[in-house]
Order: C-alpha cells, then structure tokens, then sequence
C-alpha cells in the first residue's frame, strides 16, 4: 500500500493548459435593404463561415417575409442553402430537406410564393440545426 502511494506521489505532475478560447467568425449578408449579422464561435483553425452565411440570410429571409417581401424573402433563403452549401448533415442523419426544397421551388414556380418562401427559410434554418449538431459550434445573430 506504502509503495503504491509513494508511485502516485513521485508521478510527475503535467501542468494543466489554459483552455484555448473559441474563434468567432462574423459574416454580414444583405438583399432588398435588409441587413443582418450572424457569428459562429467555434475552435481555432475551423472554418465555419458558411454556417454564419448561412444564419446571415435566415435572418434577413426572415424580416423580408415579415415585411411583406416573399419574393425577396425566397431568394435570401435559397441563397443562404446555396452558401451553407453541403455537408452540412452528420452521414448517418436522415435528411429531407432537399424534398422539401424541391417542394418549394414547385410553390414557387406555381406563383405560390409567401408559402415556398416559408418552406425554404424553414429547411435553411433545419439545415443550419443540423450543421450545429454535426460540428459542435454555437451560431448567433445580432
């Protein structure tokens, strides 16, 4: 017992390393005078700013449709899937937002806009949850 409390205090000790803080990555995007910045923090090295791209065009696809703008708003969202761009998905995910999309671009071409401008921002931002669950990162928007 003596010789196995000596072993762990002769052990040597390894210093601890300060935790390395997360890089934040700001993105602006615009379309129809609307403007909004999203952030994505995640660990240095790690390129994720299509994910604030992405969280950037939600956002201003949002407040286009709240103000009454749908064709507007249908573009920022296929802009913001265009730029999140793929993977975006963890392999094993099962994924359906493309059907979706596709659904909405039918909406859309058929001239019902408000609805395929609402189903896009809902598949970018479904995409955008799934992009945070395969990466860890956090994505904000001012």
């Amino acid at each position: 017992m003596l010789t196995a409390l000596w072993v762990l205090l002769a052990a040597p000790v390894q210093a601890l390393s300060p935790p390395v803080p997360d890089a934040v990555v700001t993105i602006e995007r615009s379309h129809e005078g609307i403007t909004v910045t999203a952030h994505v923090s995640a660990p240095p090295g790690e390129d994720h700013s299509r994910a604030a791209a992405g969280q950037a065009w939600v956002g201003v696809a949002q407040a286009l449709l709240h103000a009454g703008n749908a064709e507007a708003a249908y573009a920022a969202a296929t802009s913001g899937v265009e730029e999140l761009g793929t993977p975006y998905a963890a392999v094993r995910v099962r994924d359906d937002t493309g059907m979706k999309l596709k659904a909405a671009a039918a909406q859309h071409a058929a001239g019902e806009v408000q609805a395929a401008a609402e189903v896009a921002i809902e598949q970018l931002a479904s995409r955008l949850e799934l992009y945070q669950a395969r990466y860890a990162v956090s994505i904000d928007t001012e």
